[in-house]
């Protein structure tokens, strides 16, 4: 008898055991709803108010009428959530019967394999015993061990990334040079103002070993300066526009200078320099200016008297008039040519269709052009980069 309640205490101390005790109280509280109808509790209850009321109390139908209904309703709703709490009750314990039942069977076939493992080859000298859940070669088949599955993130191998295909490009490098053809005139300033002008490739661009680029007429920008010294203009390279033979056109920065048709750097002009105008102009309006004074003088009168004091009449006022005249517009004149001086500058003057070559200073490449001519040679166009 001892022993037997000795395993009753150990049961009731396991999970299952609680969850039987739980059970058994739910089923015995059922059980006294169940036994006990509403109408009889409900006239029990108020048999024992009517009893314990005090005497001095005079009964009252209408009162105790509300009052049953009143626990009536009650009671129901009370049997209501007992019924629901049973039902709860019962699937809780379902579930933890099934939740119960799987993890036995998991940790049984667990223990058969690592078993198995030990009896197989596990005990062998020099042999790693394998991980749970990886069995050797006769594990069971994948239908037996469904319930034991890898999860999470599994490692992929990546393999290396493509080599990307080398683009082909042409490469212009410093003194690299090509003809071209100045297309408009330009009046180059001799004060340090760039003027812009317009050249047209004319040939291949050249580089070292014999190597050239076709460009076709490519245009190029370049800013102008005039040079009063030796009567040059010099060209520095900006800006180039080519089109590939695709139709594609595109503008790269470039910079450079031109050389002449004599090797000399620039292109030799023409001077342009008002210098000799400005002192002719203003030497003839000094000179209307000092013939009007004269012919004012000599309309005058000109006496000294005893005193050393001179005095001067007018003899002929015409004279007078016409010579004060001129010789205010002589000085107008001057004033107006000086000013004017002031804003002329000297320009070196370069006619179009002159033809030069144009040295480049800086590199640059020139992308989609070996693609554009298709099989060339590549020893042929300056400096292919793959």
């Amino acid at each position: 008898m001892k022993q037997k309640l000795e395993s009753l205490k150990l049961f009731l101390g396991t999970r299952q055991g609680k969850t039987a005790l739980v059970s058994v109280g739910l089923l015995g509280v059922t059980y006294y709803f169940l036994s006990n109808p509403v109408g009889q509790r409900q006239m029990r209850f108020a048999r024992d108010r009517t009893q314990n009321a005090p005497a001095r109390v005079a009964p009252n139908e209408e009162a105790v009428t509300d009052l049953v209904t009143r626990f009536n309703d009650e009671l129901v709703q009370l049997r209501q959530q007992n019924e629901e709490a049973t039902r709860r009750g019962q699937d809780l314990q379902k579930r933890l019967t099934q939740y119960e039942e799987k993890t036995a069977t998991i940790l049984k076939k667990m223990i058969d394999k690592m078993e198995d493992t030990e009896a197989n080859g596990g005990g062998a000298a020099g042999q790693q015993p394998q991980p749970v859940g990886m069995g050797p070669s006769d594990a069971p088949p994948e239908e037996e061990s469904e319930e034991i599955e890898s999860f999470g993130l599994e490692d992929t191998e990546v393999g290396p990334e493509p080599t990307p295909t080398p683009q082909k490009v042409a490469f212009v490098g410093a003194g690299d040079s090509v003809r071209v053809k100045l297309l408009a005139g330009v009046n180059a300033p001799t004060d340090g103002t760039p003027y812009p002008v317009l050249l047209k490739l004319i040939g291949e661009v050249n580089g070292p070993d014999g190597s050239a680029i076709p460009l076709g007429e490519a245009r190029v920008i370049a800013a102008a300066q005039g040079s009063l010294v030796d009567q040059r203009v010099l060209f520095r390279l900006t800006t180039m526009t080519y089109q590939l033979p695709s139709g594609e056109q595109k503008t790269i920065e470039i910079d450079g200078w031109v050389v002449g048709e004599d090797g000399i750097r620039g292109l030799a002009g023409v001077a342009v320099d008002p210098f000799g105008k400005i002192i002719s102009g203003v030497a003839l309006a000094s000179a209307i200016g000092g013939a009007g004074q004269g012919l004012q003088q000599g309309g005058m009168n000109t006496m000294l008297n005893g005193m050393g004091m001179t005095t001067q009449t007018i003899e002929n006022a015409g004279q007078v008039a016409l010579g004060a005249g001129v010789a205010r517009g002589g000085q107008e004149w001057s004033q107006m040519i000086q000013q004017r001086a002031k804003m002329y500058k000297p320009l070196v003057h370069v006619k179009s269709g002159r033809e030069a070559t144009a040295i480049f200073t800086k590199p640059f490449t020139i992308t989609g052009l070996i693609e554009a001519l298709g099989e060339v040679d590549n020893a042929s166009v300056v400096g292919v980069l793959d």
